[in-house]
């Protein structure tokens, strides 16, 4: 989704019913809200299977209140919607290419564990973030129940009252196991301890529970205080948080990080990246930009200032904002910090960090499918000429960058001049089009092979004997016209008659 996409903003004005639009509430099981009729929801495996919960079935009130406070409790029910016995409770049922419905929001990413389930934490990851970004509008999607406090073009706070005129209309949903009239001893059961006067720890956030001689009458949550980034080498590295991949802030960095070593992509669908530095530290790339990084102690221990346990953190970046599980999760301005501690069977230093810019999601594992240089080439396809990437590609041996109108349309590689190997990572000197591992090929013909991405195309051009003489990643007007290739047709065509083009 765009960050300045309002995701529940086209409504139909002709009288016709709204498309639905889905929102993930809790992950496991997969449980959430309808927003254009409120009506709660739970994902049962159908069509994929594995854990997808991809047609979703309709909740009671009472039913989704027991699984805010309990997400177990609805395994009978979702057996019984497996089985075929509440078809009538169907709201989404999976179909065609796509097991998701066309406007859906997963429950948004943190870094630390949640000890409870609950919509609030739909609120607490807009907190702090503009007004135009996808979160806001999701967390206002809900319900307008729930007032929400804009400054300075960001959202700073969102108040919530459960009794009266314009109550939450799922008040038992905020925050799994407390609801109208909980008393403090079960907000600190739930919660935790407070952090100051009916106050607690919600990740990034504060919330201040409001209690009235009934008991629990509402809630204003905030942001939590952030540190300032600190000096020295931690400082230097989170400072990166936000910043161009391959900038002058990034390779200022290479100092404490060491140079670049791989760089990886986990799909040809996916535009996400996962640059690997020389010293162990791993940077989650998006959009051009630096969104989170990995930073594991024991392969930073050599660096000189860098913070080995959970306490010589604290000296830099004060108090955590939040605890869990013996994690802990500091605040900065426009970012996070998770600091994790390392298994105790592992010798040397004790923690682990990791962090995000806020507003942003990272992969909890990114899955390496290939690295290379081609990751790169393909990134830098559209981008200005001034941009940073461009200046690393144009910087490789062998390799020309095309533009037009300051623009870069393609990244030709000769393979007389050397530059083949640096597509991909393990590529031999002179190789074959069975080196180029990105499965079967869109296109192919006796001489050409295409293969698609989400930013360009592939094209590479072999010789009489299979040995790949060219190489060109470029958008889809700068391919070559009359090709002599056909589609890759399953069932016609097969690998192994393929590679037989290489021998």
């Amino acid at each position: 989704m765009a960050e300045h996409e309002n995701p529940t903003s086209d409504q139909p004005r002709d009288g016709r019913r709204a498309e639905p639009v889905f929102v993930q509430v809790v992950a496991r099981p997969s449980i959430g809200v309808e927003v254009t009729t409120g009506t709660a929801w739970v994902g049962v495996d159908r069509q994929v299977g594995h854990g997808s919960a991809d047609a979703l079935f309709a909740l009671m009130p009472h039913q989704y209140a027991q699984a805010m406070a309990d997400p177990e409790a609805l395994w009978p029910f979702m057996q019984e919607c497996w089985r075929g016995d509440h078809e009538d409770l169907l709201l989404h049922a999976p179909a065609g290419g796509s097991f998701r419905p066309r406007r859906w929001h997963p429950l948004p990413f943190h870094l630390l564990g949640r000890r409870w389930e609950g919509e609030l934490w739909w609120y607490v990851a807009a907190l702090g973030l503009p007004e135009s970004a996808a979160a806001v509008a999701v967390a206002r999607s809900l319900t307008d129940a729930v007032r929400v406090t804009m400054a300075d073009g960001r959202m700073v706070s969102a108040t919530v009252a459960l009794t009266g005129a314009g109550a939450h209309p799922r008040p038992e949903a905020l925050i799994g196991g407390l609801g109208l009239g909980s008393d403090r001893s079960e907000a600190r059961r739930i919660l935790g301890e407070p952090v100051g006067p009916d106050l607690y720890a919600a990740g990034s956030a504060r919330v201040r529970l409001e209690f009235g001689p009934a008991g629990l009458a509402g809630l204003h949550l905030t942001s939590a205080p952030a540190a300032p980034v600190p000096t020295g080498p931690l400082g230097e590295t989170l400072a990166l948080l936000g910043e161009p991949e391959a900038g002058p802030r990034h390779r200022a960095a290479e100092s404490v990080l060491g140079g670049r070593r791989e760089r990886w992509m986990s799909s040809s669908a996916s535009s996400r990246r996962l640059l690997v530095h020389e010293r162990g530290a791993c940077l989650h790339i998006g959009d051009g930009r630096i969104l989170g990084l990995e930073l594991p102690a024991a392969d930073l221990a050599d660096v000189t200032g860098w913070s080995q346990n959970h306490d010589e953190v604290r000296a830099l970046l004060g108090d955590p904002v939040d605890s869990y599980d013996g994690d802990d999760l500091h605040l900065l301005p426009g970012g996070e910090v998770l600091v994790r501690s390392a298994p105790d069977d592992l010798p040397g230093p004790r923690i682990d960090l990791v962090a995000r810019r806020r507003g942003t999601s990272i992969a909890s594992r990114f899955f390496r499918w290939r690295s290379g240089e081609v990751t790169a080439f393909l990134d830098v396809l559209g981008r200005g000429s001034d941009d940073p990437l461009v200046d690393h590609v144009r910087g490789i041996a062998g390799v020309t960058v095309r533009e037009r109108g300051g623009v870069v349309v393609a990244v030709d590689l000769d393979g007389a001049g050397g530059a083949l190997p640096a597509l991909l990572d393990g590529m031999p000197a002179e190789p074959r089009r069975s080196d180029i591992r990105f499965g079967a090929p869109r296109q192919y013909g006796r001489r050409d092979d295409l293969w698609d991405f989400e930013q360009g195309w592939i094209h590479a051009r072999s010789g009489r004997h299979g040995r790949i003489e060219s190489v060109t990643v470029c958008l889809p007007d700068e391919l070559p016209s009359r090709l002599h290739v056909r589609p890759w047709r399953f069932g016609r065509d097969s690998m192994d008659a393929w590679r037989v083009l290489s021998s």
